[in-house]
This record gives C-alpha cells, sequence and structure tokens, in this order.
C-alpha cells in the first residue's frame, strides 16, 4: 500500500446546489509550502507490500509527515484537561409521512398531497394509476411489471392545497431518510418546475429535449426494512438532462421511479416513511457537526496541498505539465506515519474551510516487518500516538482512515484490539469520522475480513476502506464492500481509486507497468454505501525501488511513472 494526501470538508446550505456535480477541489499549496518542512504535517510513502498485500513504505527522509451520537449534553475535550464542549439540543427529523393514518395522504403538517402510481402505459401496476393508494399494514406497497419505455413509480405532490400543485421549499432540509424494503432499487427523485414539462402542473422546461430530468440519488432494496439517508447534496440529473440549477426551494413532489434504461423494468417497492433531515447542529465552532449516521464528505470539499506532485508539475512544461496537472490539481489523503501526533490538527486547521483526511499509519510491527516496516514500538506508545492524534482533532472536522494493511496482514496478536482501541478514542470527537482498513477485492475474503472488522469495532467507526494503493477496478470493490457492509451492520465505505484506471495488475503491486489514475476523487456517488471515491495513495510516489521506479525509494515522487500513471488516466 502507500501514499499520502490531504482532504477537507465542509458544508453549507449556500453550497448545496453545486455539490450535487462533482464536490472535488483543487487547491493549490499555499504560498511558502514546502513539501519537504516537517512543520506541513506530511508523511510521505509508497507502497512494499508482503505477498498478496499493497504494502505501505515509509520514505527515509520523506517530507513532514466519530461523530459520538448525536445528543444533547456535553462532551469531554481532549483538548485540555477538565475541558468540556456543550453539545446544542438535536434537531429531529420531520417526519414527512409514516402511513399510519392509512388514508394515501400526507399527513404532515404543511404538507397536502397525495401518493400516486404513474407509469409509461406498458406494463400493469398496483394499485393502478390515478386509482386511491390504501396503504398496508402501515406502509405503501406498489408493484407493477413489464414497463419498457421510460419506467413506473410512485410519486406524492408536496402541496396540492390550493387545488393544483405548488412548490415548497426544502433548503432547511439536508436529505431524505427513508424506511424501505422491495426488490432492485429505485431511484429517488426531487421534482423541480425547472426540471419539469410545461404539459404538467406547475412545469416551467419548455425544451424539446430533456426535460424530466430530475436530480435524484438510488435507492437500494433488500427484502427487509432498512433505513437509509439520502443527502440532497448527492441528487444529480441524468446526462440527457437540461442543466438545471438544484433549487430546493421550489420542489413540486417526490418521485420513486423503476426507470426503465433500454429493457423492461419491474417495481417492488414497499415504504414504511419518509422523513426530512435537518441540516447538522454546530459543535465546538463553525462547520462543526455530529455524526448523525449520514455520510460526512456529503456536500464537502476535499482539501489537498499538491506536495511533491505539484512541484513537479510546477517545474514542467508542455505535454508533461498538462499530464501532472491530472496529480497535482486533485485531492488526496495526509498520511501521518508516527512522530508529533499534534501534526494532525495543524493539518486541519491549514486546511481551512475545506475537509480534511487523515491515514493513521503507526501500528506496532507494521507490515509485519516487510518493505514498510516500523510504526510504533509497543501498544502503550501506539496508544498513547492515537490519544494524541485524538486530543489535537478535538473541536475538528476531518475523516481517518486506520491502519492500511493492518487487518489484512493480521501481524501482530494485538491488532485488531489496537485499532479498536483507536476507534473508541477518535470517535470520542463530534467531528471526526473513521473508517477502518478493510483490504481489497483480491485479497482477504470477504466473510473472514467481516470478522477482522468486528473485532477491531466496526460497530463505533463510521465505516471501513478498500483498495488503499492497490489497483482493483472499482466495479469489484464495489461488490466486495457491499459484501464486507452487508456483514458488518450495512457500514459504508471508501474507495481508493488513485492507480485503479487500468484495473489489477495481476500479482505485481510495485510500481506495475500498464496503471493509469482512476476516476478523480469525489464526493458524489450516487450510492449512500459509497461514501467517496478517494485518492488515498498519492499517485506518482513510488512504492519502492522496482517496477517502473528501479531507481526511486519508497515514497518518493518518480516523475517517469507519474506520467505513465496520467497518460493511462481514465479522464
Amino acid at each position: 500500500m502507500s501514499g499520502t494526501k490531504p482532504f477537507n470538508r465542509r458544508f453549507t446550505l449556500a453550497t448545496a446546489a453545486c455539490a450535487a456535480f462533482s464536490v472535488t477541489s483543487c487547491n493549490s499549496p499555499p504560498e511558502g509550502f514546502s513539501a519537504d518542512d516537517p512543520e506541513q504535517g506530511i508523511q510521505s510513502f509508497g507502497a512494499g507490500a508482503g505477498a498478496g498485500g499493497t504494502g505501505n513504505s515509509v520514505a527515509n527522509g520523506a517530507a513532514g509527515s466519530a461523530p459520538s451520537a448525536a445528543g444533547s449534553g456535553t462532551v469531554t475535550s481532549q483538548g485540555g484537561a477538565g475541558s468540556v464542549v456543550p453539545l446544542p439540543p438535536v434537531a429531529m427529523d420531520f417526519v414527512l409521512e409514516n402511513f399510519e393514518d392509512g388514508d394515501g395522504q400526507l399527513s404532515a403538517e404543511g404538507f397536502s398531497g397525495r401518493w400516486r402510481t404513474y407509469s409509461d402505459g406498458t406494463g400493469t401496476v398496483t394499485p393502478a394509476v390515478n386509482a386511491p393508494i390504501v396503504p398496508e399494514a402501515g406502509a405503501l406497497h406498489v408493484n407493477g411489471t413489464g414497463f419498457s419505455m421510460w419506467g413506473v413509480g410512485v410519486s406524492v405532490d408536496l402541496d396540492d392545497s390550493s387545488g393544483q400543485r405548488v412548490p415548497v421549499d426544502l433548503s432547511e432540509y439536508r436529505g431524505l431518510k427513508l424506511r424501505a424494503k422491495g426488490t432492485g432499487s429505485v431511484a429517488v427523485e426531487v421534482v423541480l418546475p425547472a426540471t419539469t414539462g410545461t404539459a404538467e402542473v406547475g412545469g416551467t422546461c419548455t425544451a424539446a429535449t430533456g426535460c424530466f430530468g430530475h436530480y435524484s440519488a438510488n435507492l437500494t432494496l433488500s427484502a427487509d426494512y432498512t433505513e437509509q439517508t439520502l443527502p440532497f447534496s448527492a441528487f444529480q440529473q441524468p446526462e440527457w438532462a437540461v442543466d438545471t440549477e438544484r433549487d430546493l426551494t421550489q420542489v413540486l413532489a417526490i418521485n420513486f421511479l423503476s426507470r426503465a434504461d433500454g429493457a423492461p423494468v419491474n417495481i417492488e417497492l414497499w415504504l414504511d416513511q419518509v422523513s426530512l433531515t435537518p441540516p447538522p447542529p454546530a459543535v465546538g465552532g463553525p462547520g462543526s457537526v455530529l455524526d448523525d449516521g449520514t455520510n460526512p464528505f456529503a456536500g464537502r470539499t476535499l482539501h489537498s496541498d499538491g506536495g511533491a506532485a505539484f512541484s513537479a508539475y510546477n517545474s514542467s512544461s508542455g505535454a508533461d505539465r498538462d499530464l501532472l496537472a491530472k496529480i497535482a490539481l486533485n485531492p488526496t489523503a495526509f498520511w501521518l506515519v508516527g512522530g508529533d501526533p499534534g501534526n494532525a490538527g495543524r493539518i486541519v486547521d491549514g486546511a481551512g474551510a475545506n475537509y480534511t483526511v487523515l491515514v493513521a499509519y503507526n501500528i506496532p510491527n507494521r507490515d509485519c516487518s516487510g518493505a514498510s516496516q516500523g510504526g510504533a514500538s509497543s501498544p502503550a506508545e501506539y496508544q498513547g500516538w492515537i490519544d494524541g492524534i485524538a486530543s489535537s482533532l478535538a473541536g475538528k472536522q476531518a475523516a481517518v482512515i486506520l491502519e492500511p494493511d493492518a487487518l489484512a496482514l493480521s501481524c501482530g496478536a494485538s491488532t485488531e484490539s489496537l485499532i479498536n482501541y483507536a476507534v473508541s478514542s477518535l470517535r470520542a470527537n463530534p467531528g471526526v469520522a473513521v473508517y477502518i482498513d478493510g483490504g481489497h477485492s483480491n485479497w482477504v475474503a470477504a466473510p473472514v475480513m467481516a470478522q477482522r472488522l468486528q473485532s477491531a469495532g466496526i460497530a463505533q467507526a463510521t465505516g471501513f476502506a478498500v483498495n488503499v494503493s492497490n489497483f482493483q477496478p472499482t466495479s469489484a470493490l464495489i461488490n466486495y464492500g457491499k459484501s464486507l457492509s452487508s456483514a458488518v451492520g450495512n457500514k459504508p465505505f471508501l474507495i481508493d481509486t488513485s492507480r485503479n484506471g487500468q484495473g489489477a495488475r495481476g500479482a505485481e503491486w510495485c510500481n506495475p507497468a500498464g496503471a493509469g489514475l482512476g476516476e478523480a476523487p469525489t464526493t458524489v456517488t450516487g450510492d449512500p454505501l459509497v461514501h467517496a471515491l478517494l485518492w488515498v495513495k498519492r499517485p506518482g510516489e513510488s512504492d519502492g525501488a522496482c517496477g517502473q521506479c528501479g531507481g526511486t525509494p519508497a515514497g518518493q515522487f518518480c516523475t517517469t511513472y507519474a506520467l505513465e500513471l496520467a497518460r493511462n488516466s481514465v479522464f
């Protein structure tokens, strides 16, 4: 494994509209930044691995280096002896519909609309289109088959109290929380006047094509009821739609659509409750939030310092400069490999309004004494280092990826208990999200890794991360991640796409030929289980003096390899 690079997040309702698209940030380093300045708090590495692993190698002489359950009361700050951070009362979800009254009409105060099915007319749906919907056992149930034109769904207008539907303002809410079950998936759409053709009441779209391209997010269904939150920041328009501002002050309706994309579709949907989620309460200053189970990356801007890649880009010209820009101008994670744990807080402070992603990589017997050997000298030293990071992050916003490769390699008897300790310590901070490294799709089998994650404290963590510094294709990682998720309480996950643009490189892990940059970092994934696609490994940093970087030690920037990764990128 390997790599380093930063991210940062900040969510404000004022920036929510642009967050429906890619929200990665391409920030240049601040004036006076030096990649070799240990005060920047950055640690570089490269990958060196045992068989089948990803392996992290710390560069010699390289550059410097959870949320608690929402509630009211106080939390003891680790920033100073006896200090406390008061927690404000938590804003509750606004229940839009729970179907308990059995009348098929919105029951929430201030809303008025009826639930109805709608379809392209090519199949059969129950209840029939425009027929009254009578909830079954306190839930709405829609069943339909054989729709082949554009699909079938169920919709509810939000305000028809005047006799025709008019838009309502949902801008004060962060998203939708849904309790549902069924088969397959549906697109949850927010219907705006500007995305609705004038043939429908309230529509203002007059384009010849591209109307009805509503902002939507995917709701994945299973046989049992699950509760899922879809942040409005994750809602996107389809590619064919007329490009329209996502104006949440003007919402006509909410649709649940099984969309036909070139093949017949069915719908089997049970809705038990639909709620609106409020913005997170502020804790410890502007921008900090309590974890309420939603995606902490939603609506955030990722922070990057550029590092050695930016220096290479800045000193190059012509085609090489254009290629290196693909790396230097995209955000990556910061790696902490020991040393002063206070660097964590300084990195976050330096990120300003952006969201920082940190990687903690200092567990004892790191890499089983392989190419990335090192780490804390004892469990006690490691625990003290983790506590120092937690203290430096008190009152701040950040995501921490814990100990790449540690669970997959399983180098010591204390590995799982130490990661569990780290999760507990870091999650004492309301603004810190924690993701445990879970290997990748071509390494440890999902059932085995799930057991290790459980022992390592996944229940208390925000989620897990996959493919850190490896090359597995995103599609395989999504399948692997979802297999893991289903076994560990439906926890969400992060995917490292830094070098997976050309897929797995066989048994090669050290600067393999033919690799390419994967999808650019983004906090908009369209899948509530995938919290973000990130560049955790810093592309271009050598995995070791091997492969395409035979003369470059691990962790140092290898320009020739960086150029190859950029030439083979997916963008």
